[in-house]
């Protein structure tokens, strides 16, 4: 029985001691990318403001000279490696056509996917496609936290993490330094994430919690 309980010890131990190397392995080589560029592209943009109220009307956003390769071939030649693009800001215009909500491009003139075109673009110029979320959805309800919130987050999520390939990085925003991470749970996000993509680094903008401590994130 001693040498069952030892045995499950160590497995357990070397579980734990292989999820750290692999981590660090994980912000070793992002951080070995050196440069790369955030893209604020979203509702603000057509609305003038760096933050977007809620409430505006989706057709508002049309973005008809969009061309995501011309992002990419900017990037490339000033020797960038990845992007990062707001998939989604506080607003909670989404970038992509999510079936948990009408507040998207989908609902826009424009009509077409950009977070498709993003990653197509950088991908084909050997660039590395990240994504930055809101977990701070004011449009739809999230900021007051709730399971059906939870849940509207982690189905958004999986949208994002199983329809674009493989993402370096995703960058949360608007959640503790917003919300808290117990009214959204930092665990069950956090969990989803490396569920569907473990080698996705999660960061959290002014996040420091002891939920987040924990895993010592990027």
């Amino acid at each position: 029985m001693k040498g069952s309980l030892l045995l499950t010890g160590l497995l357990y131990l070397f579980g734990i001691l292989n999820a750290q190397t692999g981590l660090s392995k994980l912000k070793t080589d992002f951080a070995d990318l050196r440069f790369g560029v955030m893209m604020h592209f979203n509702m603000g943009t057509f609305t003038n403001e760096e933050w977007a109220a809620p409430t505006h009307d989706p057709k508002q956003f049309n973005p008809v000279k969009l061309n995501c390769n011309q992002w990419a071939d900017a990037c490339k030649a000033a020797g960038m490696t990845y992007g990062i693009l707001t998939t989604k800001h506080h607003d909670g215009f989404c970038l992509w056509d999510s079936k948990y909500t009408g507040y998207d491009v989908a609902g826009s003139p424009y009509k077409k996917d950009i977070v498709r075109q993003y990653v197509d673009a950088f991908r084909s110029r050997g660039l590395k496609p990240c994504f930055y979320f809101s977990i701070w959805d004011r449009h739809n309800g999230v900021e007051n936290g709730g399971s059906h919130e939870e849940q509207f987050v982690l189905n958004q999520l999986t949208e994002l993490l199983t329809q674009y390939g493989d993402i370096a990085m995703i960058i949360f925003d608007g959640w503790n330094w917003k919300m808290g991470h117990r009214l959204i749970s930092y665990q069950k996000v956090y969990e989803h994430v490396k569920k569907l993509q473990p080698n996705c680094l999660v960061s959290e903008h002014n996040g420091n919690s002891n939920f987040q401590n924990r895993h010592n994130l990027l």
